[in-house]
């Protein structure tokens, strides 16, 4: 009884998985599959399916298709691309049959390694491979296509297949195969089938095309024949008998065993085909496809996976995989080969015939009469039938049998079962009103058609009178009676209960009492919800699809209940509503399908891929029909049995698998590396530990469950943290970026409400090297030992605190001293000018011998102020690195003998024995000697300012060994047998401004500070020691004598000592005479202008100058420039000073030297700044002559007169050839450049006016190339072509301007400008001032000329 019940049990589920459809899964040549023309399929024990084809091999992991292919460069792929079957040799180890032979595939690798093919001769052959078998006792048989039956063999871990006699006949067997009784079945090509037992082979019979042998589940012997249909092993007779007659008419392929007794038999052109051994009958295999006939096709194997999928592999056409989990959706439309009846329009309306039928609306396409399981229609087209709409939108069947269509444009008509013609309510209607679109219809218990309409409210239809009412909008937002109802003209919905009409629009649900044809307003439910289906159950519950998900109206308490997505759905978006005969709800919506049980309130969820239209169903477009429902959406119907669909109670728990791990993309294999660790050690299905190195933290883990539906879901968590699930289709886990450290991963599927078992992957990211274990114990140590020497640092630190801040307030004090007189440096130079100049005068003309020697003491000590402030400037440059060094080639001897000449006096005057050593008479050296003078003075100074009377100072000069190798050094010592340096002295002697304790004499601390610096800066070094002889001190000076670089090197002459002894005044008096004589008779030829903003310097500069010339004054550049700009003639030279307000030197300079109408004047510039890289900036804007100071008047005077002597003589050459001129014979000769500039100011005056003059068209004219006259221009004028011609425009400007009253637009005009506002901005930066302001003050010409002739009388006198 339990068998019977058990064998039933296995029927249904038979049933179930074969007669039901659901949507199979195609694996094609577009769907990752190597080729289409399949051979024969296998799984193994690791539940991978193999696929073999006649191009390449595919592996079907559970998540991807892996295909191999034959790569003649690639090491361990396949051998060949026809490929005949696999044998599983060992779990991970599979036997793949090719045309040439036999290949071992490894899982761990992922390789194919080849097995030779030995011959009984002992020869290596290639052979096409038919069959392949595995013993119980682990023999592996291969058998070829004519080349014999080989036994695998394994010699010193080498395997080969070795050609073996010892079947009965000589022939190779088509196939081997051994049964559960470990009988050993033997199939010939010629048909012939032997069985040993116990070791010996017996014949059963020859059987005519015999193509394979099969056991069933139960134990049976099977034999397909490609003609002789199918035969099963009689233990009684010992001979293969036909199972069924039918048989024959098949062409078998081959033959696979299936659970329960149920074998599938492949066929060529009649598809697959199903024999059940408890009916003994052959079926047709119910398995559908949308994409052709599979009842017809040409199968060459089948077989069902070890999770109940199965798998149908179709020649030319691909593999079919039918999940187990198959539902009982049925489907028509398009897409089916069998019910291809509803075309290919989106379905918008269902209703019954009353007769078991179905009246079924599509989009623009009108109606379809349709037998129930859909297997057969009548269409009715709008374009053949009269009167039907193109598009219909609701159906509905009146009591009376007639059929209603509503459409969207042509309102509601009555429609002719028979012949399809349609009437318009319009013809029955009294006055003939028209509808003019209907969404949904329903009748009442009167016989009243109430019709909702989109935009245009609700109607109803009174049959019996021809009545048609129409319910509005309300009035002004109020409830009108009679008509005035409606909260929303959008009716999308209609129900009728008893006396109540329920109103689903887009704006709720509103209930109505029928009093006839006349409404009563009830109450409103459900604001904002826009309403699309309505059913009512039993219990008077009103089940509504809305825009906001699926819900319910109470009638007994008037609540309302809604479930939305978060509930469960899978979408809030309900078309339409059916309810199943069990109490649930059933939902079609725009993602997929729902089934909502309202005792357990859960949902199930159903999509394309169980089987489904689509994902998408139209509105209100649903049908319950004799248990069945039906939902219409863009694809066609879909109907079903609810009880049938149902989850299924037999399906166990999901496997979930693990199949492949990648690093960075990649899938990793038994060997790959991660910097120093391997990650796997075996198939990473079999790993329990990953291990992966800092630098690889971004994995994945791909899983499976072989499950080909959607419903399943997977879920992780991390280190036992929450689960989170993957997102839908997926079946990769992706961690980017993963810190190192441990992470134990556990991974579960859930698939029909049952959970798989948990399966757990830990993975270890190693950190670096300097964050492991040990370097973090190291890292702990040394942070100890780190602590504890801050800890003497601190304790140094507060100990040295003092100490720091004393040296941080003499540091400040020495930068607040440096800046102070580096502030008043340029300060001091004025006033010194203004002492040594008169100074100076006083020594020339003064002869009395005492005031000779008190002008004398004052000179000495001006001097000494000055180098005062040159010493500290040059330090300060030295520290800020603007200071460089400019070396020559300097016989050191007699360098410092000269230097030590300077002194000679001064000791013998002291009575001090002052000697120079030296032991060589020659040694050149690479100095800067301008400054190196300066370090030997310095010195010798300090040796004798801290020296008595009577004492002895040394200078030794001495060639050592360099400190570097094959170099040489010299080394000054300098001696002296003064009061001496104490020791702490001695650490700070270099120090600026510290000066130590020397007795009487109290130093500036400058000199030795920047004795050092010059030191250093020469690449030396400097130090102090106590007299080796006694008292006294020693500076040791050691300085690399740079021997290399003394070749290229000019050897100049030797500038004399800076510090030289104060001029005689005789000397100055003869400094004097030679200036030119003052002859105060002499005629005021010359105009100089001094520009000064010092009133004192300036007035002292007119006094001198005011003698011989007609002096002008200005206090700074500006003012300068204005006078001379518009008084160009009355200049003949420029005395400036250079740092001034508003306007320097500098610029003045530029602006004379650049201008055309003054680059004639002489500009003679004053400064405080004594750099070389000022003088060199003044005289490249033009400067005439460049003085620091203080300056000797005596030497600007004969400057002055020097540069205005130059220009008389200048001017007298002209002055000569034009008084001559009359008497002359003229001689025309012209130079070429005077030639060049005749043509070139006849071209510019001829077009002066042209704003297009430039130099390119003066080029043109002239007849040059505009690069040679731009080269020529520049040799006579200093200006390019283009300021040239400017300034010839602004000329003009001036003049006009000047000699008539002219607009300033006709003055721009007439000299080419093309804008007045360039013409403005070009004359104001030429001439200093605006056009208009030059045409006023040229106005006052002549007043301004009288003043500036009694301001010259006044200077001179």
């Amino acid at each position: 009884m339990k068998l019977n019940k058990f064998l039933a049990l296995a029927f249904l589920l038979w049933v179930s998985l074969f007669v039901y459809a659901q949507s199979p899964v195609s694996f094609t040549s577009d769907q990752g599959l190597s080729n289409t023309c399949i051979r024969s399929m296998k799984q193994d024990s690791r539940k991978n399916v193999w696929i073999c084809t006649q191009y390449g091999l595919n592996r079907f992991d559970g998540a991807k298709m892996n295909v191999y292919h034959y790569k003649s460069d690639e090491k361990g792929s396949l051998g060949h691309d026809n490929t005949t079957c696999v044998l599983e040799q060992e779990p991970g180890k599979i036997l793949v049959g090719l045309e040439i032979g036999v290949q071992s595939y490894s899982y761990d690798t992922d390789e194919f390694t080849d097995i030779p093919l030995i011959s009984w001769k002992g020869d290596t052959i290639k052979a096409h491979v038919v069959s392949m078998a595995k013993l119980s006792d682990g023999t592996v048989y291969v058998c070829t296509a004519g080349y014999g039956l080989f036994v695998l063999k394994e010699e010193k871990g080498l395997e080969k297949l070795t050609e073996i006699n010892t079947f009965p006949q000589s022939v190779p067997p088509l196939q081997i195969m051994e049964d559960s009784q470990k009988r050993v079945w033997v199939l010939y090509p010629s048909g012939m089938v032997y069985c040993r037992v116990n070791g010996k082979f017996h014949p059963v019979g020859t059987y005519k095309s015999g193509s394979r042998l099969c056991e069933s589940s139960s134990g049976r012997i099977y034999l397909a024949s490609v003609y002789g249909g199918l035969r099963v092993y009689s233990e009684a007779d010992c001979q293969f008998h036909e199972v069924d007659e039918t048989s024959k008419q098949y062409v078998i392929a081959s033959v696979t065993a299936a659970p329960n007794g149920i074998l599938f038999i492949s066929t060529d052109g009649n598809g697959l085909k199903v024999y059940d051994e408890k009916t003994g009958k052959i079926e047709q295999s119910n398995i559908r496809t949308y994409e052709y006939n599979l009842a017809t096709s040409n199968v060459k194997d089948a077989m069902m996976d070890a999770d109940g999928n199965v798998w149908v592999g179709v020649y030319w056409k691909g593999v079919w995989v039918m999940p187990n989990t198959a539902t009982s959706f049925e489907y028509i439309g398009r897409r089916s080969v069998h019910k291809n009846t509803l075309g290919t329009n989106c379905v918008t309306a269902i209703t019954g015939d009353g007769k078991g039928a179905l009246w079924v609306a599509t989009d623009h396409c009108g109606v379809y009469h349709l037998a129930a399981d859909g297997t057969s229609s009548v269409h009715f087209k709008p374009e053949l039938v009269s009167g039907m709409p193109s598009t219909v939108m609701s159906l509905m069947e009146d009591s009376d049998g007639s059929l209603w269509l509503g459409s969207s444009w042509a309102g509601v008509a009555k429609m002719n079962k028979e012949t399809g013609e349609c009437t318009n309510l319009g013809e029955w209607v009294k006055g003939g009103e028209r509808i003019k679109n209907a969404y949904t219809m329903v009748e009442d218990k009167h016989k009243n058609i109430w019709i909702g309409s989109m935009g245009d409210g609700l109607y109803c239809y009174t049959r019996e009178t021809g009545e048609l009412i129409h319910y509005l909008p309300l009035d002004n937002s109020r409830l009108k009676y009679p008509y005035h109802l409606l909260y929303n003209a959008y009716v999308r919905a209609l129900l009728v209960n008893e006396n109540y009409l329920y109103v689903g629009s887009a704006d709720g649900l509103q209930v109505f009492l029928c009093e006839g044809n006349r409404l009563k307003h009830v109450g409103r439910y459900l604001k904002k919800f826009g309403i699309n289906d309505m059913k009512i159950t039993p219990d008077r519950k009103i089940w509504f699809a809305s825009t906001e998900g699926l819900g319910f109206l109470d009638l007994n308490n008037k609540t309302v209940t809604v479930y939305t997505v978060k509930d469960g759905l899978p979408c809030n978006s309900i078309s339409s509503i059916e309810l199943a005969p069990d109490g649930k709800i059933w939902a079609g919506t725009n993602v997929g399908m729902s089934s909502f049980d309202p005792v357990k309130k859960n949902f199930e969820n159903y999509y394309i891929n169980d089987g489904l239209q689509g994902n998408e169903f139209s509105v209100k477009a649903s049908y319950s029909l004799n248990g069945h429902l039906y939902f219409g959406g863009i694809n066609g119907l879909t109907f079903f049995r609810p009880s049938e669909v149902e989850k299924r109670e037999d399906i166990g728990k999901p496997e979930l698998r693990l199949i492949d791990f990648y690093v960075n993309g990649k899938p990793v294999h038994v060997g790959d590396r991660s910097g120093y660790y391997k990650i796997i050690d075996s198939w990473f299905p079999m790993v329990k530990e990953v291990n992966l190195s800092h630098q690889d933290r971004s994995f994945a883990i791909e899983l499976s469950t072989m499950n080909f539906n959607s419903r399943c879901v997977i879920y992780y968590s991390i280190n036992s943290g929450d689960w989170m699930a993957v997102g839908d289709g997926q079946n990769r886990i992706s961690f980017i970026n993963m810190e190192p450290g441990t992470y134990h991963i556990r991974i579960k599927a859930d698939a029909y409400g049952k959970m798989s078992d948990v399966k757990e992957v830990k993975v270890i990211i190693h950190p670096a090297w300097y964050l492991s274990g040990v370097a973090i114990c190291v890292y702990v140590v040394l942070l100890i030992v780190a602590s504890y020497i801050v800890y003497l640092q601190i304790k140094d630190k507060l100990e040295t605190k003092r100490m720091l801040e004393k040296h941080r307030q003499a540091e400040e004090l020495n930068e607040a001293r440096i800046q102070f007189f580096m502030n008043i440096s340029h300060e001091i130079r004025t006033p010194m000018t203004l002492i040594l100049g008169p100074l100076m005068k006083l020594m020339k003309m003064d002869t009395d011998k005492i005031h000779q020697r008190n002008y004398s003491l004052i000179y000495q000590n001006s001097q000494r102020i000055l180098r005062l402030i040159n010493q500290l400037m040059d330090a300060r440059k030295i520290e800020k690195g603007q200071f460089s060094l400019k070396y020559h080639k300097v016989e050191l001897v007699g360098f410092i003998n000269n230097l030590y000449e300077l002194f000679e006096t001064t000791a013998n005057n002291r009575h001090i024995t002052f000697r120079f050593i030296h032991e060589m008479d020659k040694l050149e050296v690479c100095i800067d000697p301008q400054n190196f003078d300066k370090v030997v003075m310095n010195l010798l100074s300090n040796a004798f300012k801290f020296t008595s009377d009577g004492g002895e100072i040394t200078i030794e000069l001495q060639d050592v060994e360099g400190q570097q190798t094959q170099e040489r050094d010299f080394v000054l010592m300098v001696t002296d047998s003064g009061v001496g340096i104490s020791n702490v002295d001695k650490k700070r002697i270099f120090e600026r401004f510290y000066s130590g304790n020397g007795g009487d004499y109290v130093g500036t601390g400058i000199g030795l500070n920047l004795t050092k610096l010059l030191v250093e800066l020469h690449e030396g070094e400097i130090k102090v020691e106590d007299n080796p002889a006694g008292k006294g001190s020693r500076f040791v000076v050691r300085m690399p004598q740079t021997l290399q670089m003394l070749e290229g090197i000019v050897d100049d002459s030797l500038p004399e000592a800076s510090y030289s002894l104060p001029p005689k005044p005789e000397h100055v008096v003869e400094t004097g005479e030679s200036l030119v004589s003052e002859k105060t008779t002499q005629k005021k030829l010359y105009n100089v202008m001094i520009v000064e903003d010092e009133a004192a310097i300036r007035r002292y500069l007119r006094n001198e100058l005011s003698i011989k010339c007609n002096v002008i004054e200005t206090a700074n550049g500006q003012e300068a420039w204005d006078y001379i700009i518009q008084n160009p003639e009355r200049v003949d030279l420029v005395v400036s000073d250079v740092m001034m307000p508003v306007m320097d030197g500098i610029t003045l300079c530029q602006k004379i030297k650049t201008n055309f109408n003054t680059n004639h004047i002489s500009v003679v510039l004053l400064s405080a700044k004594n750099d070389d890289a000022d003088k060199l900036k003044g005289l490249n804007m033009g400067a005439d002559a460049y003085m620091t100071k203080p300056f000797n008047i005596d030497v600007l005077c004969q400057t002055v007169n020097n540069l205005l002597e130059s220009r008389h003589r200048l001017q007298g050459k002209l002055a000569v050839t034009s008084s001559q001129e009359e008497n002359m014979e003229k001689i025309e000769l012209t130079s070429p450049d005077e030639r060049l500039m005749e043509r070139l100011m006849k071209v510019i005056n001829e077009n002066i006016s042209n704003p297009d003059l430039n130099v390119e068209f003066i080029s043109d004219k002239v007849g040059i190339s505009r690069v040679h006259l731009h080269r020529r221009l520049k040799e006579m004028t200093s200006l390019t072509p283009r300021d040239f011609i400017r300034n010839i425009r602004l000329s003009q400007a001036a003049k006009l301007l000047s000699d008539k009253h002219l607009d300033i637009t006709d003055v721009s005009v007439a000299t080419g400008f093309k804008s007045v506002s360039t013409f403005s901005t070009c004359f104001k930066t030429y001439y200093g001032m605006t056009p208009t302001e030059y045409m006023r003050k040229n106005t006052k010409s002549k007043e301004e000329n009288d003043e500036n002739k009694s301001s010259v009388t006044e200077n001179q006198e």
